[in-house]
């Protein structure tokens, strides 16, 4: 444990959970859900304006105060992957901030 929080990021256990945020985009009104597990691996939700526009499933890794999400069905898997800020039970991207519940 001291490993983790010495580096200044969260350890697998203060990161596991639900994180959820909306904000508007384009006039669309957009929600995301992240579930993050304690063994690496994450699921997440995009909803526009009510229908499910996105989902994708894979394993993250923590360095420092970021989470990097790496979607396991991507073509190049590990290659991109989705950098969230933590802080504080907060993951944020582009100013967005999903909240962990």
């Amino acid at each position: 444990l001291a490993l983790f929080t010495g580096c200044g990021g969260p350890s697998p256990q203060e990161l596991a959970g639900t994180y959820v945020g909306s904000y508007e985009y384009n006039g669309n009104l957009i929600s995301v859900a992240v579930v993050i597990n304690e063994e690496g691996q994450y699921a997440s939700a995009t909803v526009k304006n009510g229908q499910v526009s996105s989902s994708e499933t894979g394993d993250y890794e923590v360095k420092g105060n970021k989470v990097k999400l790496y979607d396991s069905s991507a073509a190049t898997y590990h290659g991109i992957c989705t950098v969230y800020k933590y802080k504080n039970g907060t993951l944020e991207n582009n100013g967005h901030k999903l909240v962990k519940e």
